[in-house]
């Protein structure tokens, strides 16, 4: 057999670890895009460029939120990053030979 026999506490302690690892893991970037919807909004606002840097998919979300719905839902959170994925032909969209193409500023929009 490959791998490690799944028996044992010792098991459950490794799973609950795991379940735990991912909650945070997801958390973390649902509180990522968040951010970046909200510097979007209040560039809106004030007229000025963030100092955060936001994605073109956190942008285009933000377009399509209203200021009643507030903040985003994680599954339109996801579907924005899966929408951006499938929109360029290269495996990996958001990097580029050059460096880091994922931002946009207002000026590129």
């Amino acid at each position: 057999p490959v791998g490690e026999p799944w028996n044992g506490p010792a098991s459950w302690i490794q799973v609950l670890g795991f379940v735990l690892m991912t909650t945070g893991v997801l958390t973390y970037a649902y509180g990522n895009a968040v951010q970046q919807v909200l510097a979007v909004q209040a560039e809106e606002k004030q007229g000025m460029p963030s100092p955060i840097p936001v994605s073109v998919s956190m942008r285009e979300l933000a377009a399509g939120l209203t200021p009643q719905s507030g903040l985003p839902s994680p599954l339109a959170v996801l579907a924005a990053e899966f929408r951006s994925c499938s929109d360029d032909s290269t495996p990996l969209p958001m990097f580029s030979p050059g460096g880091f193409a994922g931002a946009a500023t207002p000026a590129t929009r």
